[in-house]
């Protein structure tokens, strides 16, 4: 199934379904990984292949051709570097040692706040205006989300591991939705599959010089057939293929309706954190999470009915 051609919309819906069940999954995936695996360390591997995967996807669209990657990088150097190590190094350092430490629901929970930072970033820089509803959406939203963060367990301290993991979430949420709202100028000259992978490029550096001290802790026995399925799966498709289809959606579909999409990954997340890792669901998670993916959705919704008033065509 091809999503680079004009296609139906129900194709797009069945393949946006698809990534949003192959992110719901990467959470209790990733979170059963690193109970055998230093964060960095995992990292280290999952990066190796979500780089080899994008990369051979960027070739092949290429057509087997010059890929034009160091053109990129010589003619826009400072907006690659700069979103790669915010995109990529520090929402994943942020993301994978908070995954290490509170449940896979609730980071899932916790990052469907990104959009509304992406709002609130796009804000301050002048990359859009706000309303009334939006400002209601994004008071909601991130209302929602300090709610998990901080009420998510029975004691609020600093020295709780659940909450360090839930801080430590909610700064990978604050790195994506920064990325998102810089990268918003930056897709105009290019595209954001190949954004994607120069970021990756910038990044993998240090990410190597984070892992690399650990990799010797590793205790071989402990890596089954299953860590390194899920460290294939989580580099291959979560960071790799899922990435590409979420990416042509938004070209051919829209990325308002694309991004509503990203709203039922949180749900996917804690139906198989509780049924895979045994993990609890609890009133707070489900009062927070409505707060943060209704705020965002009321946001997306205006901002989409505004855009389709001010122009003829519809947006994007």
């Amino acid at each position: 199934m091809s999503l680079d051609r004009a296609s139906p919309r129900p194709t797009h819906d069945l393949a946006l379904l698809v990534v949003v069940l192959v992110w719901g999954i990467n959470f209790p995936i990733l979170k059963h990984a690193v109970t055998v695996m230093h964060p960095f360390a995992l990292n280290v591997f999952r990066f190796l292949i979500s780089t080899l995967t994008m990369g051979a996807i960027v070739w092949s669209r290429s057509g087997g051709g010059r890929v034009g990657i160091w053109e990129l990088f010589r003619r826009h150097a400072l907006r690659i570097v700069v979103l790669g190590l915010i995109g990529t190094l520090l929402y994943q350092w942020f993301f994978i040692l908070g995954i290490a430490r509170t449940t896979a629901g609730t980071a899932a929970l916790i990052m469907a706040s990104a959009p509304a930072w992406t709002v609130l970033v796009g804000h301050l820089r002048g990359y859009e205006s706000t309303s009334r509803i939006t400002i209601l959406g994004l008071a909601a939203s991130l209302g929602g989300t300090a709610l998990i963060v901080f009420a998510g367990h029975d004691r609020i301290s600093f020295g709780n591991e659940t909450l360090a993991g839930n801080v430590l979430i909610l700064g990978a949420s604050m790195m994506w939705g920064t990325y998102t709202a810089l990268a918003r100028p930056t897709i105009r000259y290019i595209p954001p599959l190949e954004l994607s992978f120069v970021g990756l490029l910038v990044a993998m550096p240090f990410l190597l010089l984070l892992g690399a001290p650990h990799l010797g802790s590793i205790l071989w026995a402990d890596v089954t057939p299953g860590i390194w399925l899920s460290i294939l799966y989580s580099g291959a498709l979560s960071t790799g293929l899922a990435v590409v289809v979420w990416n042509v959606s938004v070209k051919h579909a829209g990325a308002n309706y694309t991004a509503l999409f990203g709203n039922l990954v949180p749900i996917v997340a804690l139906a198989t954190g509780a049924i895979f890792l045994d993990e609890p669901i609890t009133r707070i998670q489900l009062v927070g999470g409505a707060m943060a993916i209704g705020g965002v959705v009321l946001m997306r919704l205006h901002g989409a009915r505004a855009a389709s008033r001010s122009r003829d065509e519809p947006p994007e």
